[in-house]
């Protein structure tokens, strides 16, 4: 999770929590906050958009901007998700897969399902 302060893009990253990123405090503002800077009617809400830092790490990201009482753009609360792909969480999806079709078949056959 990241705070950014966008009065000072040179210097805008406030905090950082669980820095998934590898960015700094005091970091400069990315792109999308240099966005929200010159264009007060930028979206308010990037929900689960698909990022990539920079040792190679696909994301997603959430950015939710904070508005002045004037309507400018003065932070943002930014959250990141690792998205990675193994063999271990392929298994957990071949799992799940199998999991939901019996489901469907206990259902289809009117017996009663019993949840572990």
């Amino acid at each position: 999770m990241v705070v950014h302060d966008l009065r000072d893009p040179e210097h805008a990253i406030l905090a950082i929590h669980n820095n998934l990123s590898g960015r700094s405090m005091g970091d400069p503002a990315t792109e999308i906050g240099l966005a929200r800077i010159v264009d007060d009617n930028y979206p308010p809400l990037l929900a689960n958009y698909p990022n990539q830092f920079a040792d190679g790490r696909r994301a997603k990201s959430t950015s939710i901007d904070i508005k002045d009482s004037s309507g400018r753009y003065i932070a943002a609360l930014c959250m990141n998700v690792v998205s990675t792909c193994s063999a271990a969480s392929r298994t957990c999806s071949n799992s799940s897969a199998r999991i939901r079709r019996g489901h469907a078949r206990v259902a289809r056959s009117g017996q009663r399902r019993v949840d572990p």
